[in-house]
């Protein structure tokens, strides 16, 4: 497992994994997934600038206390109810760790377990 810097962005990471979860997401369907990526784009642009300020917004929330904390964007109005987690790191750097689509809390509580199993991959690897 691997950190690659997004593109246009100063502080926003990805697990190589991430992609294969956006594709998981949105399936064949092409036309949905450009305008859900169009929108997490925006909100990526928000974290990349503001950081943990971020946090002040609707479509941002942190899902637990413990450290690491893991943090969620969130689309209010989706029809996917999809949810993007991911974590701080060094400052207001971010690293997107995981993609679902939310349908109950379990979907939720195995992406945050997928989420935390990544960071002990990620640690383990340094």
């Amino acid at each position: 497992m691997r950190l690659v810097k997004m593109e246009d962005f100063n502080n926003i990471y990805y697990v190589d994994s991430f992609p294969d979860d956006l594709d998981a997401l949105f399936g064949k369907n092409k036309g949905q997934k450009k305008v859900y990526m169009k929108w997490l784009y925006q909100r990526l642009e928000t974290l990349d600038v503001e950081g943990r300020s971020a946090l002040q917004y609707e479509q941002f929330e942190q899902l637990n206390c413990e450290a690491p904390a893991l943090y969620s964007i969130r689309h209010p109005q989706s029809k996917i109810n999809e949810r993007y987690i991911y974590v701080y790191f060094e400052q207001n750097n971010v690293i997107l760790l995981t993609a679902l689509k939310e349908k109950n809390r379990i979907d939720y509580e195995k992406a945050i377990k997928r989420s935390h199993n990544i960071l002990i991959r990620l640690e383990e690897e340094e």
